[in-house]
């Protein structure tokens, strides 16, 4: 892999799901969350492949969105690379805990601070207007694996304080 991390915007339809990505997400929370807040990081994609490594369910939800491109992280990695990223992305993610408190304190905090009217709705606290151009990039043609297809998922009532505005927050380009 490259010592140098380089962020680049590929066509949506250039990159490929990774057909044996193990998670399941909750595509309708990732849609949500890239509305309100846009995409600050980029997904991780094999070059050799264009197959999605980190961020398959973001991709699925700059799609759904109707994003034409999206912020990407190229790695030149081995086959046997590719799927130890795969496997150790998703799993150092269930590894995970949550300080209760400090979650319970920051969530009460957005909660409180989301709109100046608590009784609106989260979807109507978030940006839905067109993030400015970016300049468009050489489309390649897609991976020819098929994605196995992801699970239809339901978003959670949790996202509502975490889903208010962010002022100036960058986010790939829609389909026009």
């Amino acid at each position: 892999m490259s010592p140098h991390l380089k962020t680049e915007y590929a066509p949506t339809d250039s990159l490929s799901l990774h057909p044996d990505n193990p998670r399941r997400g909750d595509l309708a929370a990732i849609k949500q969350s890239l509305e309100c807040h846009g995409q600050y990081r980029s997904i991780v994609v094999d070059r050799r492949t264009r197959e999605v490594l980190c961020g398959n369910h973001t991709l699925l939800g700059a799609r759904a969105l109707g994003w034409s491109e999206i912020a990407v992280t190229f790695v030149d990695v081995t086959p046997e690379q590719a799927r130890r990223i795969l496997l150790v992305d998703n799993r150092t993610n269930d590894l995970a805990t949550y300080d209760t408190q400090a979650l319970v304190d920051l969530l009460a905090e957005l909660t409180r601070s989301r709109a100046p009217d608590s009784t609106t709705p989260p979807s109507a606290t978030c940006s839905t207007s067109s993030p400015p151009s970016r300049p468009q990039t050489t489309s390649l043609p897609p991976s020819p694996r098929s994605p196995r297809p992801a699970p239809a998922s339901s978003s959670s009532s949790a996202t509502a304080a975490w889903c208010a505005p962010t002022p100036a927050t960058p986010r790939a380009t829609p389909a026009s």
